[in-house]
């Protein structure tokens, strides 16, 4: 009988069960509870704010750095992923966000916020992304853009969820109370999830769901595709990390100050933090249409409807002065935010190929990091100085354009054949 761990795993002829699947579940709850967090953060806003007497520009530093960090540190992760597997990273993931979060409840003054925050949980968050979805990308030949679109729709939930958690949890708890519960969440579910993390179906003796044997002695098949450095050479390369640089400015300033935004509105906080679930509900979903897409359309195509649709929700957003509007535009936003973070490993795949998977996708966090810091902190400092976001909004919505321009000069690559 021939052995089942040596069959491909795609048709009528592999096992009944497919490993990968189990990697794509435990994907979905590591981004589920290490984006969930860190995008929650801005709910957190109003009560350090009234207790310490902190401005919105400085308490938006502390996520700034945040998102340096997590870029920072998401080139090495990537790396160390490629090179040892998922689970020591991921294991680090859930030390750090349950050290950064359980310390918050300490915090008495800006330089511990920066530490924890922007350090720690920028730390954690960075041990999430990469090894998650380069570990999905190998596990699967077919159905890649699906897969990977069902693993990072678990920080839309995340999104839908945590500032719900959060805000029931302080209306119950103080502040303090309520980051000791989230950090022993965070440390006690992703530590477990990582034990069950394999790097590739190699590993186990597995094919790729979809691969065929590539020869009659059930060898495994090389990982082929551009070198990190490689990549670099290529101008595609650096139009799509400057498309990613656009959306996290905007995307990481939206999910920080939208909360307190509708708050001037004269909008209720609990509603002002449903914005926030209403960008996750469409983030799942365009994470998970927009990514099963690209399985049938080009990335490229993909990436134009993603920026069409978050130029048109930033627009309305100029207007939108009424919950209801706020929660239109949360959808529409999260449609096609959630579109272009499905696409990045389909994009890294398809664009450069498997060999430096866990880097590439490393280096595309760390352009989402670029504008991610600068944006809520400019955000922050706009407000500060005029009293309104608009004049940030209409800085979004003329990035977005230019977002838009370089998808329309995206061109895919004529092969992923090795090279330097």
């Amino acid at each position: 009988m021939a052995n089942p761990h040596r069959l491909p795993a795609s048709g009528n002829h592999g096992p009944r069960f497919f490993y990968g699947y189990i990697i794509v579940l435990c994907g979905f709850l590591v981004l589920f509870v290490a984006l969930g967090l860190q995008y929650s953060f801005g709910i957190f806003f109003t009560p350090l704010i009234q207790e310490f007497g902190w401005s919105r520009a400085v308490t938006s530093t502390a996520f700034s750095i945040g998102q340096v960090a997590a870029g920072i540190m998401g080139v090495f992760t990537g790396r160390l992923s490629d090179s040892y597997g998922p689970k020591l990273i991921i294991l680090s993931c859930g030390i750090f966000l349950g050290l950064a979060c359980i310390l918050m409840s300490t915090t008495n003054s800006i330089w511990q916020l920066i530490l924890y925050i922007g350090v720690f949980l920028g730390i954690g968050v960075s041990c999430s992304f990469s090894p998650a979805l380069s570990s999905v990308s190998r596990w699967f030949f077919q159905k890649r853009g699906l897969m990977t679109g069902i693993v990072v729709s678990g920080i839309g939930l995340g999104i839908i969820a945590f500032p719900l958690i959060v805000n029931k949890l302080l209306t119950v708890y103080s502040w303090r109370v309520s980051f000791i519960i989230l950090g022993v969440l965070a440390l006690v579910v992703v530590v477990v999830l990582a034990f069950f993390m394999k790097r590739d179906p190699q590993s186990v003796g597995l094919l790729p769901y979809g691969a065929e044997k590539s020869s009659p002695g059930n060898s495994l098949p090389r990982e082929e595709g551009l070198s990190l450095r490689g990549a670099m050479r290529t101008s595609r390369f650096w139009m799509i990390c400057a498309t990613y640089v656009i959306q996290g400015f905007a995307v990481m300033s939206i999910m920080t100050h939208i909360a307190p935004h509708a708050i001037t509105l004269g909008i209720e906080p609990g509603s002002a933090a449903s914005i926030i679930s209403f960008v996750g509900i469409g983030s799942i979903v365009g994470r998970i249409v927009m990514s099963g897409t690209s399985d049938r359309i080009s990335v490229k195509t993909s990436m134009v409807v993603n920026f069409v649709v978050l130029l048109l929700a930033l627009l309305w957003l100029l207007r939108a002065d009424q919950v209801w509007m706020l929660y239109l535009f949360g959808g529409l936003f999260g449609f096609g935010y959630g579109g272009t973070v499905g696409l990045q490993a389909v994009l890294a795949a398809e664009m450069f190929g498997l060999a430096s998977m866990g880097s590439l996708l490393g280096m595309l966090t760390f352009s989402v990091s670029i504008g991610g810091t600068v944006g809520p902190a400019v955000t922050g400092y706009i407000f500060d100085v005029t009293g309104s976001y608009q004049i940030a909004f209409i800085i979004f919505s003329v990035l977005m354009a230019l977002g838009l321009a370089l998808s329309l000069g995206l061109r895919p690559a004529k092969s992923q054949k090795m090279a330097g």
